[in-house]
């Protein structure tokens, strides 16, 4: 196999698990020019393997049924909007949040209030533009690549000026928790921004409603013992709280029958 056709191969393996990817990413992740990566784009296309974006291509299956930001919002709606709400009420006057791009954590975006000179840094289009009608709130996006689809920006330029922040405090969304895997998320470039968030911050929040909690998928952000908070709804069983509890992280739980 020549060095265009493996090149092309992990192209396409990279837009399977990812669905969506920039022409920088590869040529990092594949170590050749931008010039060569555009070029494979093109190639790849023509063949209809992929279907080119400004700056980057989609799977084709991303290409035919994009999953909006607003279409998962619908998902466990009325869980999400009461753990938005008991999120917020730990977000205080006088301090510095990172708030990760995610339907829950938009949830908790809409339901601050009451606080002044608190600064947020996202790299969520939706929670910057919910947060600039609240007085009292500066934004910070981190820039990047924006992601059409999760409306949310990242790759490498996100991740170097996200590394300049520290804050009281970091909320995430998750695509997974499991009990013995730790957080996951199904997008390796979103996984990335979420663990430097993390990493940057005092205190670390996880916001999901129970669904989310015993899955997975591929893309590593952390390990449960470095997660203080999980703020979830009160389906989660008992003994998945007692184990998450056993991780020191600490479990609220809101009540889904009210």
């Amino acid at each position: 196999m020549t060095a265009a056709s493996e090149r092309k191969q992990r192209i396409k393996s990279l837009l399977d698990k990812e669905q969506e990817i920039t022409v920088a990413q590869l040529s990092l992740v594949l170590n050749v020019s931008q010039v060569t990566v555009r070029k494979d784009l093109q190639e790849l296309e023509r063949s209809g393997e992929l279907r080119r974006t400004h700056g980057g291509a989609v799977s084709t299956a991303q290409a035919v049924t994009p999953a909006s930001f607003h279409a998962r919002m619908k998902d466990c709606q009325s869980a999400k909007e009461k753990i938005g709400i008991e999120c917020a009420k730990r977000i205080h006057s006088k301090e510095i949040i990172m708030m990760a791009n995610g339907t829950t954590t938009f949830q908790v975006a809409r339901s601050i209030q009451d606080v002044t000179d608190v600064v947020v840094i996202t790299d969520s289009i939706p929670i910057s533009v919910e947060l600039a009608s609240k007085p009292g709130m500066e934004i910070v996006l981190i820039g990047g690549n924006l992601s059409k689809s999760h409306l949310q920006l990242t790759g490498p330029l996100a991740e170097h000026n996200l590394a300049q922040f520290k804050a009281h405090r970091a909320i995430i969304g998750v695509t997974g928790l499991h009990l013995d895997f730790g957080i996951t998320d199904g997008n390796f470039y979103l996984a990335q921004i979420k663990k430097l968030m993390l990493e940057s911050s005092e205190q670390k929040i996880v916001v999901c409603d129970s669904t989310k909690i015993g899955k997975f998928s591929h893309a590593f952000v952390t390990l449960l013992e470095k997660i203080d908070v999980v703020i979830t709804d009160s389906n989660l069983d008992q003994n998945a709280k007692e184990r998450l509890e056993q991780y020191g992280t600490e479990v609220i739980q809101v009540d889904l029958s009210k």
